[in-house]
């Protein structure tokens, strides 16, 4: 990750196109200060594949539905024990 050396914000990787070539630059979208990359960094943390979760919100009516059924479901298989044993 770099900071810009004007204004110390970070600093993006871009492209720019100038006629038929394309010049990779970081760019500081603060005060517009450019600085031509020799090379891509690409231990950069922003280039790594993250892991990603799934995360369900439910709301009151959704958990007590969720709750109902999972009483139920326990109340069956309680029965079922009873009758079978």
């Amino acid at each position: 990750m770099d900071y810009c050396p004007k204004c110390g914000k970070r600093m993006i990787h871009m492209k720019k196109k100038n006629n038929h070539t394309v010049t990779l630059i970081l760019s500081c979208k603060k005060c517009g200060y450019e600085k031509k990359v020799s090379r891509p960094n690409f231990n950069n943390t922003s280039n790594r594949n993250h892991r990603v979760e799934k995360l369900i919100i439910l709301g009151e009516k959704e958990q007590k539905r969720q709750n109902q059924q999972s009483k139920e479901i326990v109340q069956n298989v309680i029965m079922t024990k009873y009758m079978l044993g």
